[in-house]
C-alpha cells in the first residue's frame, strides 16, 4: 500500500511540475512564435524596441555573461581550493561556508546597489558592460564556490591519502588530480551561474544601463535580454509583441546552452573514467 501511494505521489508531482512548466513556457513560445522571423535576431533596435530587432542586445548579453563567468569561475575555483585546504580548521571553515551561504541568499537588488557604488562610482567605470559583468560575477560566485567545494569534498579518500603518501605539493594535488576529477561539478556550477546571469534584471539596471548601440568596448553601456524584456513589457506602450519574441529568444538561448553543457558533461564522464582506469 505504501509503495502504491509513493508511486502515485511521484507521478502526481511529475505531472504537476510539467503542467506548470508548459503553462509558463507554452504561453511564451506560442505567443512569441506569432510573426516571429529570424530577421528579428539580426536587425538593430528601432522605435524604442517596437520595431527592428535585438542583434545589439544579444551581443551585449553574451559579452556581459561571458566576462562574468570568466571572472567568477577563476575566483570560485581558487576560493573552493582555499577552503578545502584549510578544512582542518573547523571554526574558520564554518565561518567561510556560512558567509558563502549568506551571500547566496542575498537579493540581487543588493548586489546591484553594491556594484553601482563600487564599480560605477568608486572605480569610475560608470554604467558599462564591465560594471554589469563584475556585479554578476559577485552574484554567482557563492553558488559556484559551494558546488565546487562539494565536488572537492567528494573526491575519494584513497586519492587524498595517495597524494599525501607521495608527498605531492598542494598545487600538484589540486590542479593535476582533484580539479580533473571534479570537472563535471565545475561545469554544473558554471551552468547554474549562467542561468542566473541570463535571468538577472535588478542588479544590471544599476550597473550596465540601458544602452542599445553595438558595444565597441567593455566600457560601453548595454542592456541584456532580460532588461530589454522588462523595459518593453513595463515601459513601452505596444512593446508586448517584441517582448514575447525576446523572451522566446532567451528561452532558446538557454536551451541551446543546456544541450552544449550536457554534451560536454558526457565527454567529461568518459574522460574521468579513462583517468580513473589508467
Amino acid at each position: 500500500m505504501k509503495n502504491k501511494i509513493f508511486i502515485l505521489t511521484s507521478w502526481l508531482s511529475f505531472f504537476t511540475f510539467f503542467a506548470i512548466f508548459f503553462a509558463v513556457t507554452g504561453n511564451i513560445i506560442f505567443t512569441g512564435l506569432d510573426n516571429f522571423s529570424f530577421s528579428f535576431l539580426f536587425n538593430t533596435f528601432n522605435n524604442s524596441g517596437r520595431d527592428g530587432g535585438i542583434s545589439t542586445i544579444i551581443i551585449s548579453t553574451l559579452i556581459i555573461v561571458a566576462f562574468a563567468l570568466f571572472v567568477s569561475v577563476i575566483i570560485s575555483i581558487l576560493s573552493a581550493i582555499c577552503i578545502d585546504y584549510f578544512s582542518k580548521n573547523i571554526r574558520i571553515t564554518k565561518i567561510l561556508k556560512l558567509s558563502i551561504d549568506t551571500l547566496s541568499a542575498t537579493p540581487s537588488i543588493v548586489f546591484g546597489l553594491i556594484g553601482n557604488i563600487i564599480f560605477c562610482e568608486f572605480l569610475g567605470l560608470g554604467y558599462s558592460l564591465i560594471s554589469g559583468s563584475l556585479t554578476l560575477a559577485l552574484m554567482i560566485l557563492p553558488i559556484q564556490t559551494r558546488i565546487i567545494l562539494i565536488g572537492l569534498n567528494s573526491v575519494p579518500k584513497d586519492i587524498r591519502l595517495g597524494a599525501y603518501a607521495l608527498n605531492l605539493k598542494p598545487f600538484t594535488s589540486y590542479f593535476r588530480i582533484k580539479i580533473h576529477l571534479i570537472k563535471k561539478q565545475i561545469l554544473s556550477g558554471t551552468f547554474m551561474g549562467l542561468g542566473r546571469s541570463l535571468a538577472e534584471t535588478a542588479a544590471l539596471l544599476f550597473t550596465s544601463g540601458y544602452g542599445v548601440k553595438m558595444p565597441s568596448s567593455l566600457l560601453d553601456s548595454g542592456r541584456t535580454l532580460s532588461i530589454h524584456i522588462y523595459d518593453l513589457a513595463m515601459n513601452v506602450p505596444g512593446g508586448n509583441e517584441n517582448a514575447y519574441k525576446s523572451a522566446l529568444t532567451l528561452i532558446l538561448l538557454v536551451f541551446i546552452i543546456s544541450l552544449i553543457t550536457a554534451t560536454i558533461q558526457r565527454r567529461f564522464n568518459l574522460g574521468q573514467q579513462e583517468f580513473v582506469w589508467n
